[in-house]
C-alpha cells in the first residue's frame, strides 16, 4: 500500500500538519456567524493516524448533528402579537420618541432619534446660531415625519417593526412575531407616523406633553402574548409541553420586581441561549445543556471573557431556579451548583504617564473640539473621563449619573452615586457612596457646566449620550471612547477606562493614602477582616475629601476650555 493509498483512507477535511492531524470542516453558509469563519478548525491532538482516522469520523459526526442543532435553533421563540399588546407598544414607543425628543432638543444632537444621517435630512452641518439651527431642526423633523407617512402608504412597515422590537424591549418582552397579524403591524406603522408628525410640531413651537412610560403587560394581563414556535422542528420539540424560558421571564420580572437593566441583561442571555442551540423547552433542560451553553460562552468567536460568560451563563440559571421555587414548574433546577471554570481576572494596568499626555494633549482636551458622534455624548467626551481619572469612578456609574446627583456643602462639591434613580443600578453594595469633586474638576469648569444644564431643565448629567433598549449611556460612552483612545494610537487592549480606577489608587497610594480608604473612595469592595469593611463604611467625609485631593498628575497640563458662565 502506498502513502497516496493511506492519505486516501482519512476522512474529508483531516490532513498532516507539523506531525499532528488536524481536521477542517466547511460550516453551512447559514450558520457561519456561530463560528466567525467559513468552517471549523481543529486539532485531532494525535499523530497516529489510525487514531486520526477514528477521531476525524467522530468529531464529523458530532459536528454535523450541531449543524443540525443550530439549525432547530435558529429562529427565536417569539410573542404573537395581539390587540392589548400592540397598544402598550404604542404607548412605549410615544414614550420613548418624545422623551428622546425633549433630551435631544436642548442637546448638541438635537435629531439624534431620528434614524437618518444629517445629509439624508437635507443638513450638511447643524448651525452655531440658535436661531438658524431651530429652523433646521423643524424642517429635519417635518421632512421625516412626511417621508414616513409616504413608506408607511406604500406598505412598507420595516421600521415600524425596528421601532416595536426597541419598545417592547423597553418593556423586557421579547421580539413580537407579527406573521400572522400584518393589519396590527399595519397600525402601528400609522401610530408611529403620528408620532414623529407630533415631534415635528413640538419643533414648530407646539406644545406637547411627553406621556410616562406605560406599564409593561404580564402573563396573567393576557398583554403579554402566545408563544409562537420558531420552526416546525421546534414545534415537534414542545408539544406536550407547557412552558419555556420565555414563559418564566414576565414571571421573574413580577416576583422579583427586577430593574430595567436586569431584564435588558436576562433578555440578551435568552436569545444567545436561543443561538447557541440550546432553546429547548423548559422540562427538556438537562445540565448537559448548561455545560454546552458554557463551551459555547467561552468559545474563542464569541469574544467574551469568563466573566460576562458566567454573567450570562447566571441570567438563565435564575429563571430555571424561579421555575423550580417560585412556580414549581419543573422538579429541580438543572444549573444548580454547576462549578463554571473561570481563569483569574485580567489585571488592568494603569495608563502610562506617556499614554496620559497623549490622551491631555488632544484637541477635545486642549481646545473643546468636541466629536460629532451620538454616542460620545458632545459635552460628556470631555468631562467623564477626567471625572474617571479624578475619582476613580467606574464608566457606569459615572454615566447613571443626574444633575441631581451634584451636591454641595460648606466642604465643596460631592458626586452621589447611587441606584435609586429609574435604570440605574451598582456592581456591589460597596458601590454606594459619596465622592468629592476633585479641585481640578472645579478649576476646569464642571460646576459650570452643571449649573449650565439646571438652568436649562435638565436631568441627566449627560443627556446628548442616547439610550438604546439594551445599553446603558455608559454602555454606548464605552463603545465610543475606545474607538476614541485607538484613534489617538493606544491601540492595546489595555489601558481602557476602566483602568482610570488603577491610576487613581495608585496616585492616593503614592500620596500616602492608606488602601482602605482609596477602597472607600472608588467604591471596591474591601478585602480582608471584618474590621476592614467596617472601616470602608464609616470613613469620615473630610478624610475621603483629602485622598480625592490628594490624585495629582503632574504630567498633565490642562488649560480652562469650557465657557465660563460670563461668556455662555
Amino acid at each position: 500500500m502506498t502513502e497516496g493509498d493511506n492519505l486516501a483512507m482519512l476522512p474529508t477535511g483531516v490532513t498532516l500538519r507539523g506531525g499532528v492531524y488536524q481536521l477542517r470542516i466547511g460550516a453551512p453558509k447559514d450558520l457561519q456567524k456561530h463560528y466567525g469563519a467559513d468552517a471549523w478548525r481543529g486539532s485531532l491532538r494525535t499523530s497516529d493516524r489510525d487514531t486520526a482516522i477514528r477521531l476525524g469520523h467522530a468529531k464529523i459526526a458530532e459536528l454535523h448533528d450541531e449543524f443540525e442543532r443550530r439549525r432547530a435553533a435558529m429562529r427565536p421563540v417569539r410573542i404573537l402579537a395581539n390587540a392589548k399588546l400592540v397598544e402598550k407598544i404604542i404607548e412605549q414607543m410615544r414614550h420613548s420618541i418624545l422623551n428622546d425628543d425633549d433630551i435631544n432638543r436642548a442637546s448638541a444632537h438635537p435629531i439624534a432619534h431620528i434614524p437618518l444621517d444629517l445629509e439624508d435630512l437635507g443638513i450638511t452641518e447643524l448651525s452655531a446660531d440658535r436661531f438658524e439651527r431651530q429652523a433646521q431642526v423643524r424642517e429635519a423633523t417635518q421632512l421625516f415625519a412626511a417621508s414616513l407617512a409616504e413608506i408607511t402608504a406604500t406598505g412598507d412597515h420595516r421600521l415600524a417593526k425596528n421601532y416595536a422590537a426597541m419598545a417592547t424591549s423597553d418593556m423586557g418582552l421579547p421580539e413580537v412575531d407579527w406573521t400572522d397579524q400584518p393589519v396590527l403591524l399595519a397600525k402601528v406603522a400609522r401610530a408611529l407616523t403620528s408620532i414623529f408628525r407630533e415631534v415635528a410640531a413640538k419643533a414648530a413651537g407646539e406644545l406637547i406633553e411627553t406621556p410616562p412610560a406605560p406599564t409593561a403587560p404580564t402573563a396573567n394581563t393576557g398583554e403579554f402574548g402566545e408563544s409562537a414556535a420558531a420552526n416546525d422542528e421546534d414545534a415537534a420539540a414542545t408539544c406536550g409541553s407547557s412552558h419555556s424560558l420565555e414563559d418564566v421571564l414576565p414571571e421573574w420580572i413580577r416576583f422579583r420586581r427586577a430593574k430595567k437593566n436586569a431584564i435588558q441583561r436576562t433578555t440578551y442571555a435568552l436569545k444567545l441561549l436561543r443561538e447557541s442551540g440550546h432553546g429547548v423547552a423548559l422540562e427538556k433542560i438537562t445540565r448537559r445543556h448548561g455545560r454546552d451553553f458554557h463551551l459555547w460562552l467561552t468559545e474563542d468567536v464569541r469574544g467574551l471573557t469568563d466573566k460576562t460568560a458566567k454573567n450570562h451563563f447566571d441570567c438563565i440559571r435564575t429563571l430555571l431556579h424561579v421555575a423550580e421555587v417560585e412556580l414549581e414548574w419543573i422538579p429541580r433546577n438543572p444549573w444548580k451548583g454547576m462549578e463554571l471554570p473561570q481563569e483569574d481576572s485580567v489585571e488592568r494596568p494603569p495608563w502610562s504617564p506617556t499614554e496620559l499626555v497623549t490622551l491631555s494633549t488632544a484637541p477635545l482636551f486642549q481646545q473643546y473640539q468636541l466629536p460629532k458622534v451620538a454616542r460620545a455624548g458632545g459635552p460628556a467626551a470631555y468631562w467623564i473621563p477626567l471625572i474617571g481619572l479624578y475619582s476613580g469612578a467606574r464608566i457606569g456609574e459615572i454615566g447613571q449619573l443626574e444633575v441631581a446627583d451634584v451636591v454641595t456643602d460648606d466642604d465643596g462639591a460631592w458626586l452621589s452615586i447611587h441606584e435609586r434613580a429609574e435604570g440605574s443600578t451598582l456592581k456591589t453594595t460597596n458601590s454606594e457612596r459619596m465622592v468629592a469633586v476633585h479641585s481640578e474638576l472645579v478649576r476646569l469648569g464642571f460646576l459650570d457646566y452643571v449649573k449650565d444644564l439646571q438652568e436649562a431643565g435638565q436631568v441627566k448629567l449627560w443627556p446628548v449620550i442616547p439610550r438604546t433598549a439594551s445599553r446603558s449611556r455608559g454602555d454606548n460612552f464605552s463603545q465610543w471612547f475606545g474607538q476614541y483612545r485607538r484613534s489617538l494610537g493606544v491601540t492595546e487592549r489595555f489601558p481602557d477606562f476602566h483602568s482610570f480606577r488603577h491610576n487613581a489608587r495608585q496616585s492616593m497610594r503614592d500620596a500616602g493614602q492608606d488602601a482602605r480608604l482609596a477602597d472607600a473612595v472608588t467604591g471596591h469592595a474591601p478585602v480582608g477582616s471584618t474590621g476592614d469593611v467596617v472601616y470602608a463604611r464609616s470613613v469620615a467625609p473630610s478624610a475621603k475629601r483629602a485622598a480625592v485631593a490628594a490624585i495629582a498628575y503632574t504630567m498633565i497640563d490642562l488649560p480652562r476650555v469650557y465657557p465660563t458662565r460670563s461668556a455662555a
